[in-house]
């Protein structure tokens, strides 16, 4: 990877889906000084054109997105010859999503590539991931002198986004997507005994269309739907927490002046770029309106935690303050 300057340090965001991602990334490219990479382990960027990149904007999808300047893969534009970014490879976007303990050297020249392209033009590279919380480890081993940050929202509201996708749009990607990343998986072992206590089938495929229809054929209640998404998002957050140099909680963004000023001036010491959150807004949805046992899933979910992590306590890379911190927040979410 090419030296850089301090001012065109690289920003790794990472986030999960339905977390106002977009957002975030969003103020990082309105300005001129940045190329802001959005979401660089998208499968989509494995056969992806110019024309198309065209058409993929924030009107071609019921997203709730902020309005954007750009199609979303513009900054991908010279990395593109016919089809496809250059170096980019399906294993990136699902397959690696948990792997940590393996040097994937494609998966990291292809990093490098975008950092590169950006900085020979004196640009300072921000990467936007939603497909990274699994392997912050990875990425912060890799790439130790970029900055961190992670980007997370209540989980029964990030949840319920996906899922008010599926009802009003038809749009299942949201909540399928943590059965596929649950199927995946070959060396997590929290993730593999959570997949065998619901009885999930592993599957080793790189094609997308076959996982996603082969999940979607499983038929399971919306409550063990939702459980799966929070064993996730519990042993992603806590493996991030010990990762990242700036933890946001978009709820608190959008919700505390006082926040929100906080993360405003800490991120600036940290990357250098003024960004103004006072217009941060995320929808909140009455989950008591909807038929499902959020408190008992949630109860579920961490006395199974609690439990498997009594025996396995090495296998999580995180201190026991940040796993109580954790634990907290998702209390915070029984009510």
């Amino acid at each position: 990877m090419l030296k850089t300057k301090k001012n065109l340090k690289p920003i790794f965001l990472h986030s999960s889906w339905r977390t106002s991602s977009t957002y975030l990334w969003n103020k990082y490219r309105s300005h001129s000084y940045i190329t802001a990479y959005y979401e660089p382990f998208h499968e989509i960027l494995n056969t992806i054109s110019h024309s198309e990149v065209e058409l993929l904007t924030h009107k071609s999808w019921e997203s709730k997105h902020p309005e954007l300047v750009r199609p979303y893969f513009s900054e991908y534009l010279p990395l593109i010859q016919i089809r496809g970014v250059e170096g980019f490879k399906n294993d990136f976007s699902y397959s690696n999503f948990f792997v940590n303990n393996e040097e994937l050297i494609e998966q990291k020249f292809y990093i490098e590539r975008l950092l590169d392209s950006a900085i020979a033009s004196q640009q300072k590279p921000v990467l936007g991931f939603c497909r990274s919380t699994g392997r912050t480890r990875w990425m912060r081993e890799m790439f130790p002198n970029a900055v961190h940050i992670l980007l997370m929202r209540n989980p029964i509201q990030q949840w319920l986004s996906g899922y008010q996708q599926k009802i009003k749009n038809d749009n299942d990607a949201f909540i399928i997507i943590y059965l596929l990343l649950m199927g995946l998986v070959k060396e997590n072992k929290y993730i593999i005994c959570v997949r065998n206590y619901y009885g999930i089938p592993q599957l080793n495929s790189n094609d997308m269309s076959e996982l996603m229809n082969f999940y979607r054929q499983q038929k399971l209640s919306d409550e063990i739907l939702y459980e799966i998404f929070l064993h996730i998002y519990i042993f992603t957050m806590i493996e991030s927490y010990n990762q990242v140099d700036l933890v946001i909680d978009i709820d608190k963004l959008s919700k505390s002046k006082l926040y929100n000023k906080y993360i405003g001036l800490l991120q600036r010491s940290l990357t250098g770029v003024n960004l103004d959150f006072s217009d941060a807004s995320v929808n909140y949805t009455d989950h008591m309106s909807f038929n499902i046992d959020f408190n008992q899933c949630n109860i579920n979910v961490i006395e199974f935690f609690s439990k498997w992590l009594s025996r396995n306590r090495r296998e999580i890379h995180a201190t026991n303050k940040e796993i109580k911190n954790i634990i907290k927040i998702i209390n915070y979410c029984i009510t």
